[in-house]
């Protein structure tokens, strides 16, 4: 497996596709994998994640993936920094839902909830019910030896009032 990702590499940063591929091939046990994206590349992302949804079926492997969301609207666009971002995001939304009406694949969005987009947490609850998307809330973290964001903790962490707006909304 190294060494077929390793020749990937060679020829540049390998595709998802491609990277399935090895999996696929060269782990026969392999029964269930998950891979999250933005959506910000529809163009690309599209016809990738189609690609993988086939490999995986073809095989009886499950597949998940989700489109990470971080706001509705406007709120997603500010935390991204990217113009757009929402409706790039939806698009490849509307096509996994597309999709999944002709290979079976667990699909949905997930959100990571920090300060910027805490006020915007019921928001991406009530419009994911609205699209009928399964949803997965995340509070943030920070951990050096995994993620490598500890220096982010001070201005992306919640903290007093805010932790506990979090923690509530967990709870309800």
């Amino acid at each position: 497996l190294q060494e077929k990702v390793g020749r990937i590499l060679l020829n540049g940063y390998p595709t998802g596709v491609e990277v399935c591929e090895v999996m696929l091939k060269r782990l026969p046990r392999l029964r269930k994998f998950g891979i999250n994206t933005t959506g910000l590349t529809p163009h690309r992302a599209i016809p990738m994640l189609t690609k993988i949804v086939e490999l995986c079926d073809k095989r009886g492997v499950i597949f998940s993936t989700r489109v990470s969301i971080d706001g509705v609207g406007d709120m997603h666009n500010d935390v991204r920094q990217v113009k757009r971002g929402f409706e790039k995001a939806n698009e490849t939304i509307r096509a996994m839902k597309e999709l999944q009406k002709k290979h079976p694949f667990n699909f949905g969005i997930s959100t990571t909830l920090f300060h910027m987009n805490l006020d915007d947490a019921e928001n991406i609850l009530a419009w994911s019910k609205t699209e009928e998307l399964d949803t997965v809330f995340n509070m943030v973290r920070f951990t050096e030896p995994m993620l490598g964001n500890t220096e982010l903790a001070a201005t992306a962490g919640v903290h007093g009032e805010e932790e506990e707006r979090m923690r509530q909304f967990f709870l309800d």
